[in-house]
């Protein structure tokens, strides 16, 4: 909760210093489908360009464990370029770097009983969204976005995941406001 407080004022900060070309958003669909938060500000460099920071936390202890649920904490930093012949709207490309907390899954034998546990990993991924935005003239935000990435020390100190729990996903449905 500290690194969020911290987060919001670094933000606040930021965005007393400029004019129309910031977005606060939130991902409705993490809030909704997974129990987790996942606000993301962006700053509009240019009409073809933008950077960003996310944040996701879950809100609710008692999720449904799947490969999703099981992310306890995300920072993503991302960069944009914009498609199209609108001020930074329409379809985008993005690059990211995610710091993520994971809880992972492992198995252990002890006399014909198959015992399920996790284990707290943290890591950092590099990877790549697709998405689209839309923004209506007074400012309000809808995007859609799907993107993947890769873990990189996900195999040192002899950590032995699976592909599959090296990969991170990103994307949802936000809304939000430029301002």
């Amino acid at each position: 909760m500290k690194k969020f407080v911290l987060l919001f004022a670094c933000f606040s900060t930021i965005l007393s210093h400029s004019q129309k070309v910031n977005e606060i958003k939130v991902d409705a669909f993490d809030l909704i489908v997974t129990k987790s938060l996942e606000v993301s500000y962006e700053k509009i460099l240019n009409e073809d360009n933008s950077i960003g920071l996310s944040v996701f936390v879950p809100i609710s202890e008692a999720q449904e464990v799947t490969d999703y649920s099981r992310l306890r904490f995300s920072s993503t930093l991302f960069y944009r370029v914009f498609f199209s012949e609108k001020h930074a709207k329409g379809f985008f490309v993005e690059g990211f770097g995610m710091f993520n907390s994971k809880d992972n899954e492992t198995q252990t034998y002890n006399h014909s009983i198959d015992r399920f546990e996790y284990e707290n990993t943290k890591d950092f991924a590099l990877g790549i969204s697709i998405g689209g935005k839309w923004v209506t003239k007074r400012g309000f935000t809808a995007e859609m976005s799907i993107g993947v990435g890769r873990n990189l020390f996900a195999n040192e100190n002899n950590d032995f995941r699976s592909d599959e729990e090296n990969l991170v996903t990103r994307g949802g449905i936000s809304i939000g406001k430029r301002f």
